[in-house]
């Protein structure tokens, strides 16, 4: 046995030789009764699984008999009600009684008793109950919490149908049931009409908040979160319950600080009886597999052909870990047995007459930084604890993405190939087709002693002779000894988004940022890691996919991350393609303080919000040095495990990504503005979670310099004119052989891909930020640091010391709208952030406003215009 294990073997102590002690009466004591009777309980027949299952099963058919008995009761009322009312149970034996009720005699009996006898509408409550306890027995786990379900299901059938009898009165007996219609005859004679009223609304009310916590901005979703069983918090097992419980849900959701001494105490309480099993799925892996059809071409080589989407790939099953319950047994004095030997080896005196096989489990010596967290880290996303992620069934359904094989396509192209190469002396020993979206990959084997470069030279008597548009030849294909010829598909496959972002890859990712960029020739869901690219360089001609590519990354971004973890910097010259993410301001995205508007259109407010978001990237390289961390994880790693003072300015950090649709419309008019503030952040930035994605439809190289380039290596290419033009954003060939519409090239390193970017229409989006934008959101926009350019700052000192030019129209401005607002001045003037809140500071000396009430308005001390005049004729 090696010296490093925990486990102990049981070893006989050396003790004295013990006095004789007196026999002991074989009277069972309270403990030996309790193990007698949990004896009986695990021999009994109802603790066998397949009775509670079986009885799972018995109350699911219950639960169905009930519902559709009293469905057909309330249609067939009318006809059934004469036939059963006031007979015993002996009726359903009455062959001559005729009833119209689905389930026969003994389902319009039943109905009669409980729907019309006793609770009315409210009898289907014992619906949910039935299938809710047969649920709980069937799968052996307390899915539903059946204390709490039983309790508010019987109240609320008493209240219910109360209500629904004192609502109908007279009109129908159905509604409320007989206990109903004597609850509400006992009321009205009690306290009238409007008193019934009064005490049904009370008593609703009562029910909401005492026994729902209901809060009138809460949503349903919270109102009614009862109905799921929650999960125990591992600190009860520590001992803290009832109101210890409550404070410590209210200390989790502060983002209070633990010292390290506090931090170490506090995760040891709990951690030696923890259990810990399973652990996060691994990312899926789409694996190749393909469909191969075998038929003999005129020149003796087969076309071996790979379709993935026509493949009968095994299904790779999910592996999860369910977590066992940790279960205690209590004696009847309250003390608590324990299963586990203690830490010194003792046992007690009672049981050391029995023979006993103890193996003592190793205790857990792990510290918080192996295990990486506290049982009680700060959650950044309750802030918004309502929130909802975006559903698939607000994206369109393009049909299934699915190949299929044209057979004859396959053939001619192959016999072109071979015939092509044929004609230049070159033959080849194996030729293999690949099925994709947009283009079929051939991939050829040639003879030996033939060069690759012949090959390549025919790229252009290729396409002749195949008549596509878009022949693209690697030559070799990276990692295989094959050369790769790509041909467009005739009948070409949309990717929609919905597949994208329903695929396994997309679900399980644990990246920080993943986004989904289509589907590569083999067939597979391609999804990479924004956080790790670190910036993408996008690049294409008009019309070529650019404005779907950019959609379908900020869709993806928003079906994964919460508001709280992400913030979106939007900048749009065009002012028309990114308007659609303006509605979700108070969710995700990020802007300068004062600007009215979140979409940044203007170059000079562009400039602004780059230098202001350098500043962040300065602020949280300070606080990351103060923390004594390297990126943005491990610092909000530990600002999660509390392990940071928020006193000393620490904050969660949510990752920023910059996008900006059309960068050479920026580089024309601002230059040099715009590209040193944006080289810097692409150089630095990437450690504190700021990431850059940029689009433009002029790859030339003054607008995307080697500045730019040096700091961008992953870049997307969608069909581009002119060759230069790819070289210029891949450094290589093959943009200018693109087909077009959402075809492009993803390099990433050395490795250039083939991807069918997802098609995402506007229509989606506008349903998607509807989605969030209906939902409660933070109180006001993410706020970058301001920023005063220097221009505006020099020009400001010429009114130091005397009034602005425009102090009189802003004085009006403000007295006649009564709102001290520098954002009023801003809008309708015409005027900067800075100099509008100059005019604001010389109003309050001049006495024309109040100070300042932080994100409130100003008071406004000059009620009317004359006395306004009066006091401008007086101090200028």
């Amino acid at each position: 046995m090696s010296a490093n294990t925990k486990r102990k073997l049981p070893v006989e102590p050396e003790l004295p030789e013990p006095a004789p002690a007196p026999p002991r009466r074989r009277n069972p004591s309270r403990k030996e009764d309790k193990a007698s009777k949990n004896a009986v309980l695990r021999t009994a027949f109802w603790q066998d699984p397949r009775f509670r299952k079986t009885s799972g099963l018995v109350l699911l058919l219950v639960a169905v008999f009930l519902l559709v008995s009293f469905t057909s009761y309330f249609f067939q009322y009318t006809s059934d009600h004469d036939k059963v009312h006031g007979r015993g149970f002996g009726m359903i034996f009455d062959q001559k009684t005729d009833v119209n009720n689905a389930l026969g005699r003994l389902g319009a009996w039943v109905g009669n008793q409980l729907v019309y006898l006793r609770f009315g509408i409210s009898a289907y409550l014992l619906v949910l109950l039935s299938g809710a306890t047969g649920v709980n027995l069937l799968y052996g786990k307390q899915t539903f919490a059946l204390g709490k379900l039983y309790g508010y299901s019987l109240l609320a059938m008493l209240w219910l149908s109360t209500a629904l009898a004192f609502a109908f009165g007279t009109y129908s007996d159905l509604p409320g049931g007989g206990l109903g219609r004597f609850n509400a005859e006992w009321l009205e004679g009690s306290v009238g009409g409007i008193g019934t009223a009064l005490t049904l609304s009370f008593a609703l009310l009562v029910f909401s908040v005492v026994f729902l916590n209901a809060e009138l901005k809460l949503p349903l979703s919270q109102m009614f979160g009862w109905m799921r069983r929650k999960p125990k918090a591992e600190f009860a097992a520590a001992g803290s319950t009832g109101a210890d419980a409550e404070a410590w849900e209210l200390r989790r959701q502060s983002p209070t600080y633990y010292s390290p001494e506090e931090a170490e105490a506090e995760f040891a309480t709990g951690a030696k009886n923890r259990k810990r099993k399973g652990a996060f799925p691994d990312d899926g892996e789409s694996e190749e597999s393909g469909k191969e059809l075998d038929e003999e071409s005129a020149g003796g080589l087969t076309l071996e052909v790979s379709n993935p989407f026509l493949d009968a790939a095994l299904e790779d099953a999910d592996e999860g870990s369910e977590d066992g319950e940790e279960e205690s047994e209590e004696l009847e004095d309250g003390e608590v047995e324990d299963s586990e030997a203690s830490e010194d080896g003792e046992e007690e005196a009672d049981d050391a007459d029995q023979p006993k096989l103890d193996i003592t489990e190793p205790v857990l010596e792990k510290t918080v930084a192996e295990y990486g967290s506290l049982e009680s880290h700060y959650d950044p996303t309750l802030e918004l604890p309502g929130y909802q992620y975006p559903t698939l069934e607000l994206l369109q359904d393009y049909g299934s993405s699915d190949v299929r094989i044209n057979t004859q396509e396959l053939e001619r192209n192959k016999d072109q190939i071979i015939e092509t190469l044929n004609n230049y002396g070159i033959t080849i020993s194996k030729i293999k087709a690949t099925i994709g979206p947009t283009v079929t990959l051939y991939e050829i084997v040639p003879a030996k002693g033939v060069r690759i470069s012949k090959i390549k030279n025919l790229e252009d008597d290729i396409a002749l002779n195949l008549a596509a548009l878009g022949i693209r030849i690697i030559a070799p294909i990276p990692g295989k000894g094959t050369i790769g010829i790509e041909v467009p598909n005739v009948d070409k496959t949309i990717v929609g988004m919905k597949t994208q972002l329903g695929s396994e890859k997309f679900l399980n990712s644990k990246m920080e940022l993943p986004i989904c960029l289509g589907k590569t020739i083999s067939g597979e869901n391609y999804v990479a890691d924004l956080a790790r690219m670190p910036h993408l360089l996008m690049a294409g001609a008009t019309g070529q996919g650019k404005s779907v590519g950019i959609n379908a990354l900020l869709v993806s971004l928003l079906y994964k991350k919460h508001p709280s973890e992400l913030k979106l910097i939007l900048v749009d010259p065009k002012k028309v393609e990114l308007s659609l993410f303006e509605r979700i301001e108070n969710h995700f995205l990020a802007k300068l303080p004062g600007e009215e508007e979140a979409i940044v259109t203007d170059t000079r407010k562009v400039v602004n919000t780059l230098n202001a978001l350098c500043i962040e990237m300065d602020n949280r390289y300070d606080l990351l040095k103060k923390a004594q961390t390297r990126n943005i994880t491990e610092y909000n790693q530990k600002f999660l495990n509390r392990r940071l003072n928020p006193n000393n300015g620490h904050r969660f950090l949510p990752f920023i990504v910059l996008v900006i649709d059309e960068f050479a419309d920026l580089i024309m008019t601002a230059g040099k503005e715009v590209e040193m503030p944006l080289a810097r952040l692409a150089q630095l930035a990437r450690a504190v979670g700021i990431h850059l994605v940029i689009a433009t439809q002029r790859p030339s190289v003054n607008i995307i310099t080697g500045l730019i380039k040096a700091n961008f290596p992953a870049r997307i290419a969608f069909k581009v004119t002119a060759k230069v033009d790819s070289r210029t954003i891949l450094d290589t060939g093959g943009a200018d052989q693109l087909v077009g519409r959402g075809d492009m090239l993803l390099s990433i390193g050395s490795d250039i891909i083939r991807l069918q970017c997802p098609f995402v229409d506007t229509p989606e989006v506008e349903e998607v930020a509807d989605f969030i934008a209906r939902q409660p959101g933070h109180a006001e926009p993410f706020y970058l640091p301001e920023y005063i350019d220097e221009k505006e700052a020099l020009a400001g000192e010429e009114f130091e010391g005397e009034r602005d030019s425009m102090f009189p129209e802003a004085a009006r401005l403000v007295v006649q709208h009564q709102q001290g607002s520098t954002s009023l001045i801003q809008r309708k003037m015409r005027l900067g952030y800075n100099r509008a809140g100059r005019l604001m500071d010389q109003l309050e000396s001049a006495g024309i406003v109040g100070p300042n009430l932080g994100s409130k308005a100003r008071e406004v001390l000059i009620r009317d215009t004359a006395e306004l005049e009066r006091l401008l004729e007086t101090t200028v």
